[in-house]
């Protein structure tokens, strides 16, 4: 029983009235996420998946975890992830959390100011909002607040008990969220106080409630996990969800600016409450009377007869329905507010990435080339390299059209140094899972399979890197190993039926003798392939039409500027049955020649009219300057997607406009 009854007239938005505009918010905000924001490309996010814990199948779940405080809220959004590969449904669980947030809200808020201030109940939905426009996947901390505004919820309930038994109670809800949900602990305690101290001006619960802040860690630690002290206490203090691991007790203070606000929006309101419970209307008759003193004074004077019931009622019956009108009004601003706020908000280079990211793995190439022409310099690198570069391998357009997207000089197309980059934990692990994919595909199947298994350490459980790893083990010949991968993935509900398949295939054909693909991956490997790296050059000697090999191999020797090399290699465009010369190598060869004076063998080729005359229209602009700097913008902006202005800036054009 709640001790004082919220004042819930129309005008705040309680009670029935507050039904209609609150289903219209949610519906507005599910229909946002759903077709605009687009909640798929979380799930496609690696760094997602190396922060938050792997559910992995068939082997007890969350088992392979050890024990830590806040561990059951942490793999609950480890499961809801997976919810996140069909739009509808992780946009349906942004919507359920934001709406739980808010439901609390408006609970706490409803005791707090006695009703007056519970339109600040939607304030924690436009904060998740905002997350997702940013492409932010805050679930586990989001739902930490969101059960503890449940407890919170329950312990007000029963505030009708003596002080000693609430305590009891408060302690008892206390262990029970830091058990499960401690990075809402202290958010937890501090609600109650506040409660208890500025509400029920409770001092003796209250002040107990600020000394047990102490306590019930250490109790709880003691009874159920095996960690230092130092991270039983560590582990409550909020922490920034951008580069924190599920792992709750490694802590970092720099965190983004909506997840403290969201944290410590709860406390603000109940203070904020509290004050204006007692102020509220001296503030809001002095408000009202600049606009209808007399009427809001008629309406708030206590004591007051109408002059007959008839009077009353319809007076009643008027302000109901102007109320609702009001309400309605009033959810269709803040839609437009909220809304607007949003899409200026809105992350729109991070969502271009997500989605080069995500159509890279689903093989949508032509939509990977679409997106990555939006995304600015800010995202350029080995990740953006090389989707990009497969994506053109794999449309045909490598040698063709690789300057029309930034390459910087020195950089190979697929990077095996693990020490060439400087990398954070989830970077890495995206790193190896692209380059085993791209290794897997030139043959290289051995250090294909080194970065997949690195890959997975840093995952524990990847979906897609399972997957390459069976592939892989089908390639090798090495059934048994395929099939207790694939084993494992058949207990994915939604990778079940792929993996199913191969293990019939397996079980039919144990070395897919007849599968087309396999054959072709083999007939790529070197004779002695290793984890040791085997350069482009030794696969063309393997495989003289390991067609990805020359294409990656004439891409590299673009990128680094060896035209010589581009010249002595343009008798292997007849392995491939090339009609004519990729533009690109068409480009290296004309400055070859206008360099040189000579002209190489072309083994039958010719270089066409259309480069020549490019290369000429290019040396007239540039010629017009002093010197290749004041040149660069009017250059750039007309040959940017050109070998020529490559070769003498080291940088594509495009990258000046990114």
């Amino acid at each position: 029983m709640i001790a004082d009854k919220p004042h819930m007239n129309a005008e705040i938005g309680g009670g029935r009235d507050a039904v209609l505009p609150s289903l219209f918010f949610y519906c507005s905000f599910f229909l946002y996420i759903f077709f605009y924001l687009d909640s798929t490309l979380i799930y496609y996010d690696h760094f997602t998946f190396w922060r938050l814990p792997p559910y992995v199948p068939g082997s007890g779940g969350f088992d392979h975890l050890p024990g830590f405080p806040g561990k059951t809220a942490v793999c609950v959004a480890g499961v809801l992830l997976y919810c996140f590969y069909f739009s509808w449904a992780g946009a349906l669980i942004v919507t359920m959390v934001a709406g739980l947030l808010s439901w609390g809200a408006g609970r706490f808020l409803d005791v707090m100011s006695n009703g007056r201030l519970r339109a600040l109940r939607f304030m924690p939905a436009v904060v998740v909002l905002l997350q997702y426009s940013r492409y932010d996947h805050y679930m586990m901390e989001n739902i930490s607040i969101a059960f503890c505004l449940l407890l919170l919820y329950l312990y007000i309930r029963v505030s009708i008990l003596r002080e000693a038994l609430r305590f009891i109670l408060f302690l008892f809800l206390s262990a029970v969220i830091y058990y499960a949900a401690v990075y809402a602990y202290l958010l937890f305690l501090t609600l109650c106080a506040i409660y208890e101290l500025l509400h029920k001006r409770a001092w003796f619960v209250g002040s107990g409630m600020l000394v047990s802040v102490l306590l019930i860690p250490i109790a709880i630690s003691s009874l159920f996990f095996d960690i230092s002290l130092a991270e039983v206490y560590l582990c409550i203090f909020p922490t920034d969800p951008a580069t924190m691991p599920y792992d709750p007790l490694a802590i970092y203070f720099h965190g983004p600016v909506l997840y403290y606000f969201l944290y410590a929006f709860f406390p603000f309101a109940g203070f904020v409450s509290v004050y204006w419970r007692y102020k509220g209307d001296r503030i809001m008759n002095r408000f009202m009377s600049y606009y209808n003193a007399d009427n809001y004074k008629s309406r708030n004077k206590k004591g007051r007869k109408s002059k007959s019931s008839k009077n009353k009622k319809g007076e009643v019956k008027a302000r109901q329905h102007a109320s609702r009108s009001h309400g309605m009004l009033n959810m269709a601003i803040l839609l437009i507010i909220v809304f607007g706020a949003v899409l200026f908000s809105t992350d729109y280079q991070r969502k271009h990435y997500l989605r080069v990211r995500c159509y890279s793995q689903l093989g949508m190439w032509d939509d990977v080339l679409r997106e990555a022409r939006k995304l600015d310099a800010g995202y350029f690198g080995l990740s953006y390299s090389h989707d990009v570069n497969r994506a053109l391998y794999h449309s045909g357009r490598l040698l063709d059209e690789m300057f029309a997207y930034p390459q910087p000089i020195g950089w190979q197309l697929y990077e095996v140094d693990p020490s060439s980059h400087t990398l954070n934990p989830s970077e890495k692990v995206a790193r190896n899972s692209d380059l085993s994919e791209t290794l897997y595909e030139l043959g290289r199947v051995n250090e294909a399979e080194n970065f997949a298994w690195d890959a997975l350490a840093g995952l524990k459980y990847h979906p897609k890197v399972l997957m390459q790893l069976a592939k892989i083990n089908i390639v090798k010949r090495q059934p048994d190993t395929a099939r207790t991968l694939l084993r494992i993935l058949s207990e994915d509900f939604l990778h079940r039926d792929q993996a199913q398949n191969l293990l019939k295939q397996l079980e039919a054909d144990p070395y897919f003798i007849e599968n087309e693909e396999i054959q072709r991956i083999r007939s790529l490997m070197p004779d002695k392939d290793s984890i040791d790296k085997c350069s482009l050059p030794e696969l063309l000697d393997q495989n003289k039409h390991n067609r990805m090999a020359f294409e990656y191999l004439m891409a590299s020797y673009l990128r680094n500027r060896e035209v010589l090399d581009i010249v002595n290699n343009i008798g292997r465009l007849s392995d491939f049955n090339y009609t004519a010369i990729p533009r690109a190598c068409e480009e290296a060869l004309v400055i070859y020649i206008n360099l040189t004076g000579e002209m190489p063998d072309l083994h039958g080729y010719e270089i066409s009219q259309e480069s020549l005359d490019r290369f000429q229209r290019f040396l007239n602009v540039l010629n017009k300057y002093d010197d290749k700097q004041t040149a660069l913008f009017e250059v750039a902006e007309k040959f940017g997607d050109t070998y020529f202005f490559y070769n003498i800036y080291g940088f594509s054009g495009s990258q000046l406009k990114m």
